[in-house]
């Protein structure tokens, strides 16, 4: 995978980062295939929408009313350094049917309403993390979710 070299512009009063979204955020739709991501769901893939939100960088797969979103801390030095579960301040505690501990992944599923979202994050060597969302159905499994959250640790 490519990787775009950020570029810093010193500008009166001002330090300024040239970050190139639109490129960061095509590497990110570029780690999960469509195929793997409707195998995974169950469903057709009906949009694919490149997503930077400073200071996160990643990929929306949508699929009807579901979605899966893929993402990554843009800035791989002051981003979030969680090592294992342990550090993770929305896994850690964290028990029960709906919790597993992989050891480098951690997922969860939460359900709100008619929305279930099954969310993992992969920790080393950096964090990348995915949500798969859906409506009035049941949640995706954790481990399928995991499976694609190490595929795509495997092209980060």
């Amino acid at each position: 995978m490519n990787r775009t070299k950020i570029g810093v512009v010193a500008m009166p009063f001002a330090l300024v980062a040239a970050l190139p979204a639109a490129a960061l955020a095509a590497d990110a739709c570029s780690m999960l295939t469509t195929a793997e991501i409707e195998a995974a769901m169950i469903a057709k893939v009906t949009k694919t929408v490149p997503s930077s939100v400073p200071p996160e960088t990643g990929c929306v797969y949508l699929l009807g009313r579901d979605k899966v979103t893929l993402s990554y801390f843009t800035d791989s030095v002051n981003g979030p350094k969680m090592s294992s579960v342990k550090d993770d301040p929305f896994m850690r505690g964290l028990s029960g049917p709906n919790f597993k501990d992989y050891g480098n992944v951690a997922c969860k599923i939460t359900t709100v309403g008619t929305l279930n979202s099954t969310n993992c994050n992969h920790y080393q060597p950096r964090l990348l993390r995915i949500s798969a969302q859906t409506r009035d159905r049941p949640p995706i499994a954790m481990d399928e979710v995991k499976v694609l959250l190490e595929r795509a640790a495997t092209r980060f």
